[in-house]
């Protein structure tokens, strides 16, 4: 069995998001009726309202001002893009890492390491160094079950020699991106 960095670096499968309930379909004489029948109390209630206080209008123009405002209402609604889907973090989110997608983070965060360093052996000693010795660490663990720490002989036959220089010897100056890519690949192959 073959396990890739990619696949130790992979979070668990998001969850499949709730089905939606559909909407009922009104129909436009359906639609007509509900605003008409929305309309005339208002409008009657607006219409007493203007008659206590002393003016004459008609009710048909109160009608058809409530009337409109409603139709309008309604098709404002009509109108009104779809809400964003919220968002729902994973449990390993909550936990204190605030990241959307984490394997891009994860190797976004090495690229800003590998630029960082820029041929600095000293920072590649105390930024990188450490993070090889883990990724190798859990090969070894993974595939053979031991480490570095627990068999050094046995890890160190597996590793092979030139894995155990790069890990083991403090660097001068950082590797290239092309002994970089190899080195990867020895790891990948463990």
């Amino acid at each position: 069995m073959s396990v890739g960095i990619d696949d130790l670096l992979g979070g668990e499968p998001e969850p499949a998001p709730a089905p939606r309930r559909p909407r009922k379909r009104v129909t436009p004489l359906g639609w007509l009726l509900r605003t008409t029948i929305w309309a005339a109390p208002v409008a009657l209630l607006v219409w007493l309202v203007i008659r206590s206080t002393g003016y004459n209008v008609p009710f048909v123009l109160v009608f058809v001002i409530c009337f409109g405002v409603a139709v309008s209402w309604r098709l404002g609604g009509l109108l009104r893009p779809a809400p964003f889907p919220r968002y729902r973090p994973t449990p390993r989110e909550t936990a204190g890492f605030l990241v959307v997608d984490r394997p891009f983070a994860d190797a976004k965060r090495w690229v800003d390491r590998l630029d960082w360093v820029r041929g600095d052996g000293e920072q590649f000693n105390r930024a990188l160094l450490p993070a090889f010795g883990a990724i190798a660490d859990e090969r070894l663990r993974l595939r053979h079950g031991i480490t570095r720490a627990t068999h050094p002989a046995r890890a160190a036959e597996l590793l092979g020699p030139r894995l155990v220089d790069f890990l083991d010897s403090p660097k001068r100056r950082a590797p290239s991106h092309a002994q970089l890519s190899e080195l990867v690949k020895l790891l990948e192959e463990l």
